[in-house]
């Protein structure tokens, strides 16, 4: 197999390719998840937390679901079918799938349908924020410990002041890339 595939004949059709897409800008995914988009014939996609314009390195044949709206059982169903039919299909997620990524249950369900799947990691959107606003989250002599947690509501979760680590850098933000806005919210 080429250590580049050009074709989505020399990609593993049989599995699901989960794609970081990184933290918004289209130019920051990374090049394994560009080549799988090129070559995808069905890639599934949350638009209601990526940056679509990820969707024009996409060929115009792809088979392009917004999953913002369904359920996760219709996104399996998306998948399942896919492979099944021996297409190459991709799951664009935000970020990097490590982070907030919701791989575990999805991979979870399709291992139930005897499929696996591929983990291509992307920049995560608090990388991308640290660039954006030119920011150092470990400073030397300040800072040797970060914290990664959403902001409150998102999901219930401890409240991050409740963590008496220091030193520490207390790191909260937002970023919509569909919006293409970062806020930083400062540290109590």
């Amino acid at each position: 197999m080429s250590e580049h595939p050009d074709t989505a004949s020399t990609w593993d059709t049989q599995k699901v390719w989960f794609v970081g897409a990184g933290p918004g800008d289209k130019e920051l995914i990374t090049l394994k998840g560009y080549r799988l988009l090129q070559q995808a014939q069905v890639v599934i996609y949350a638009g209601s937390l990526i940056n679509t314009e990820l969707l024009e390195y996409c060929s115009a044949e792809a088979e392009c679901h917004d999953s913002a709206g369904l359920n996760l059982e219709q996104i399996i169903t998306l998948m399942v079918e896919g492979v099944r039919a021996g297409k190459l299909v991709v799951r664009l997620q935000t970020g990097d799938l490590s982070l907030y990524g919701s791989i575990r249950e999805q991979g979870e369900v399709l291992g139930e349908h005897g499929i696996g799947f591929v983990s291509v990691p992307g920049v995560s959107a608090f990388l991308g924020a640290a660039a954006q606003l030119g920011v150092e989250y470990t400073v030397p002599e300040v800072a040797q410990s970060l914290i990664i947690t959403r902001i409150e509501g998102a999901r219930r979760c401890h409240h991050w002041s409740n963590w008496k680590l220091s030193p520490l850098t207390k790191l909260q933000w937002r970023f919509s890339c569909r919006y293409k806005k970062w806020t930083a919210l400062p540290s109590a």
